[in-house]
């Protein structure tokens, strides 16, 4: 999507929010989001509840992650329990056997 309204439009088609799952799993997704503008330096700000969530700090490293279209930020040591639960040559090898992934380079 390419605008946050095209994501609502398709949680709106695609959730039923009388079921119980479909309403947590927009919980989830909803509960942080937050409309921000660029401050004049061009700087983007992050809310503290997703600040939190991440355990980012304004006085330690973040990592910044470019994944095709969009912006992941990470905080170093979630990234390092995120890469202990499967390593990242691991996980290309279950996701390649999905695909073929060998075509897409």
């Amino acid at each position: 999507a390419d605008t946050w309204e095209e994501v609502e439009a398709g949680l709106v088609e695609k959730m039923n929010t009388s079921n119980p799952k479909h309403r947590r799993t927009l919980r989830s997704i909803l509960r942080f989001a937050d409309e921000q503008t660029l401050a004049s330096q061009g700087r983007i700000r992050i809310s503290n509840a997703l600040m939190n969530y991440a355990g980012l700090s304004t006085s330690s490293p973040s990592l910044f992650i470019g994944v095709l279209n969009y912006v992941e930020i990470w905080s170093p040591d979630h990234m390092t329990e995120e890469e202990a639960v499967e390593s990242p040559a691991d996980l290309y090898n279950e996701v390649a056997a999905d695909f073929d992934m060998g075509s897409l380079f």
